[in-house]
């Protein structure tokens, strides 16, 4: 006849079923650290999109003469391309928001777009129709944030922005 043990503890097979248990839990709790910071990550870029955004419109409208935004200092190693009715300048930043050189090195571009429509525009000063009438140049400016994803495709970071800027004839004189 067998005697029965006093011991108490585990069995194997709680043993086991708790570390299942627990791998799954873990599974869960990990993947809300990667959410985490993936969306870390995320809130930051839009962040520094939000600050380069102010900064270059601000600048934009302190400018003499809009034309010259991409050629003023205001963007490191710029490339500017004139159009027709104005032009295009392009700036790539690192991981960390420092522009470079070289779109090679990338992970952020701007592209911002400086447009004018033709001198002599006439804007009325208030709204009643006998109102005196102002001249001068109307400019646009549009920016744009591209991110490289992991596949090398330029995917675009919020929305684009718009500001309208009208310099005086005296003023551009």
């Amino acid at each position: 006849m067998m005697k029965k043990s006093n011991q108490e503890g585990f069995t194997l097979v709680e043993v086991i079923i708790s570390i299942a248990v627990l791998s799954i839990v873990s599974v869960f709790i990990l993947q809300m650290f990667v959410t985490s910071t993936q969306l870390n990550d995320n809130a930051r870029d839009v962040d520094k999109v939000n600050m380069w955004t102010s900064t270059l419109m601000e600048t934009f409208h302190l400018q003499d003469d809009p034309l010259l935004f991409g050629e003023n200092g205001v963007f490191t190693y710029a490339a500017t391309e004139p159009t027709e009715d104005g032009l295009i300048i392009t700036c790539y930043f690192d991981t960390d928001w420092n522009p470079v050189e070289s779109g090679e090195a990338r992970d952020f571009t701007l592209k911002a777009t400086v447009a004018h429509e033709e001198e002599g525009s006439a804007v009325p000063t208030g709204l009643a129709p006998d109102a005196p009438v102002v001249r001068g140049v109307l400019y646009s400016l549009s920016l744009e944030f591209f991110h490289l994803d992991a596949n090398g495709n330029d995917v675009r970071l919020g929305m684009t922005q718009n500001s309208n800027y009208f310099l005086l004839e005296e003023a551009a004189q």
